[in-house]
């Protein structure tokens, strides 16, 4: 009866931490936030938005944006075709990083967002980009990207000069896609 009671405790423990530590995200959102870092995050988000604008691939930049933000931004596919045309080259390097926010809830990730802010070099322009990303929500349909934008290194330097930060367009005009010579 003892051996049977410890199986019984171990199972128990196991289970309970299975539940805890899983909540609600599936097994593979799970992995990437045990395994890798924001900075890594941030790179892949940033890796795959690029890889779509050089492969011209407007479908596969349209999947990067959340269902909700697809839904509620009615012009979004012709924004993404704005940008496809936009965007000159192909990448040399990017660089940058992106502020993060989480909330949990009794230990629980509930929400992380990320605000990532690169400086993306290709062999004909160098440009500035910034964007928001949803990487958990208890709403699956929040996940994804909601703002995009591109503005040249010109443009970006300019602003800086003159008001000591760049006002990013989709902080004042809402999500969607955003370019700027």
């Amino acid at each position: 009866c003892d051996k049977r009671m410890k199986k019984i405790i171990v199972l128990s423990i196991i289970l309970l931490c299975a539940f805890v530590m899983g909540g609600c995200m599936s097994r593979g959102e799970r992995l990437a936030y045990a395994w890798k870092s924001d900075q890594e995050q941030s790179d892949e988000i940033m890796e795959n938005i690029v890889k779509a604008l050089e492969d011209k691939d407007s479908a596969a930049l349209l999947k990067q944006f959340s269902k909700s933000t697809q839904k509620e931004e009615k012009d979004l596919e012709k924004q993404i075709e704005g940008l496809m045309e936009y965007y000159q080259g192909e990448r040399k390097e990017f660089k940058g990083d992106a502020a993060t926010s989480e909330e949990t809830e009794y230990g629980r990730l509930v929400e992380k967002s990320f605000l990532g802010n690169y400086t993306l070099m290709t062999d004909q322009k160098t440009y500035r980009v910034c964007y928001k990303f949803q990487l958990a929500d208890e709403n699956k349909d929040e996940v994804g990207l909601s703002a995009l934008e591109f503005v040249t290194e010109e443009t970006y330097q300019k602003e800086v000069e003159a008001q000591g930060y760049y006002p990013w367009r989709f902080q004042e005009e809402g999500d969607g896609v955003y370019w700027t010579d």
